[in-house]
């Protein structure tokens, strides 16, 4: 199966290039998609990979994963592995998702949640309960970006969500279109306690979840 790392990226000069110099030490085929970026960011991956892609604009993080899809599966992808730019996913539990991908539609990274700050534990508890009523999907960790799926999976997911919306999206779509899903555990770093989740954005994602169920 020919697989490629989708990396959306935003700012992330200082820390993207450790984590694609991994990636193609392992000997992954990757996607990055640098999101209006202010900083050097698609001059560091450019330095790692030929497929670097670049919004002019800021347009959010499900628009970067959207478009680093696309572009995967133009360039003969059987399935994406979505890993985010800032060193919270590690590339050694990439081979979890490649294995599971054999069997299973869509895979979902399932962190821990140790050393996890507490606004963030408590969004994702209130977002899991919330999607499973709506949808009728069981996920434990809705909110880790760490997720993959196959082609045919992608087409019958593809989103709409253009921020941090996207996560939760995919997970209800995969519930709605009664995919074959798992989960694997997961390492998680986190560099910054507030960052992707704050108390706004939970909020908005648990308006958007019922904007999904509406449509």
């Amino acid at each position: 199966m020919k697989i490629f790392i989708v990396i959306p990226a935003f700012n992330e000069e200082t820390r993207i290039g450790k984590v694609l110099s991994e990636l193609r030490t392992r000997g992954f085929d990757f996607v990055v998609v640098d999101d209006g970026s202010k900083d050097k960011t698609s001059q560091v991956a450019k330095k790692y990979t030929p497929y670097v892609l670049r919004h002019s604009i800021n347009l959010g993080k499900g628009a970067a994963l959207k478009t680093g899809c696309l572009a995967a599966f133009k360039l003969g992808a059987e399935a994406a592995i979505l890993m985010d730019s800032d060193g919270q996913h590690k590339a050694s539990d990439l081979p979890k998702f490649v294995h599971a991908l054999k069997t299973y539609d869509v895979v979902f990274g399932a962190r821990d949640f140790k050393g996890t700050p507490a606004v963030r534990l408590l969004g994702n508890r209130l977002i899991t309960i919330l999607t499973s009523l709506l949808f009728g999907i069981k996920v434990g960790d809705i909110l880790c970006g760490f997720k993959a799926f196959s082609r045919g999976a992608f087409n019958k997911i593809r989103w709409s969500s253009l921020g941090y919306s996207v996560e939760t999206e995919i997970v209800a779509l995969a519930g709605k279109n009664h995919l074959k899903y798992c989960e694997v555990p997961v390492a998680t770093v986190y560099y910054d306690k507030f960052k992707g989740l704050t108390p706004e954005t939970g909020l908005e994602i648990l308006f958007d979840l019922i904007l999904f169920r509406l449509r």
